[in-house]
This record gives C-alpha cells, sequence and structure tokens, in this order.
C-alpha cells in the first residue's frame, strides 16, 4: 500500500485552520510531497455540516461538540475531530443532520 499518496480534506475552525493546522499540514506535505490536502477554515456549525454532508474527510472544531453526533472524538482538551460515518449508499439520503442550536 503506499500511503505517501492521495487526497485529504479538511475543514476546520478558525482557531486551528489559522495558525496550527497550516504548520502541521506544512510538515506533512514536506515528508509526503505527492499527497494532496485541502484546509478549508469555517464556523464549527458548518464543520459539523461539512461532516454530515460529506464534503470532507475530517474535520476539527474547538469547542464542544454541541451537536448530536456519534461520529465525534476529543482529541485534546478543547479540540474536537469529527469524520462521516460510514455509511451505505442507499442511507446517505436519510435526514440524519443535527438539529441546529
Amino acid at each position: 500500500m503506499d500511503l505517501k499518496r492521495g487526497s485529504l480534506q479538511i475543514a476546520c475552525a478558525p482557531a486551528l485552520g489559522l495558525s496550527f493546522l497550516p504548520r502541521v499540514i506544512s510538515a506533512f506535505l514536506e515528508m509526503h510531497e505527492h499527497a494532496q490536502i485541502t484546509l478549508v477554515v469555517q464556523s464549527s456549525r458548518e464543520v459539523v455540516d461539512a461532516i454530515v454532508d460529506e464534503r470532507c474527510d475530517v474535520g476539527f472544531i474547538a469547542q464542544p461538540n454541541a451537536y448530536p453526533s456519534p461520529r465525534g472524538e476529543k482529541i485534546i482538551q478543547s479540540i474536537s475531530a469529527m469524520r462521516p460515518a460510514l455509511r451505505s449508499p442507499t442511507t446517505r439520503q436519510g435526514g440524519d443532520r443535527p438539529a441546529g442550536p
């Protein structure tokens, strides 16, 4: 398996996307020059929406996830990472979007 190629779409809150993640991504790309990473900085709510709509591969928010999501995981005291659920194509149209605040 070639782990040095591929693409990753990341959505994140401004607290991470304007400082921390660009540095981490830059260091990663130095070691994996054929990888492609797209970073989109959005509000936490928009990050959650991007995850639910499968418009990104992973999302990071810098506040507790107040939206019902079994896919969220706390990785640092104030950062949550989320990924889309693995769903069959027949369940993609379902209304599983978290309720708004």
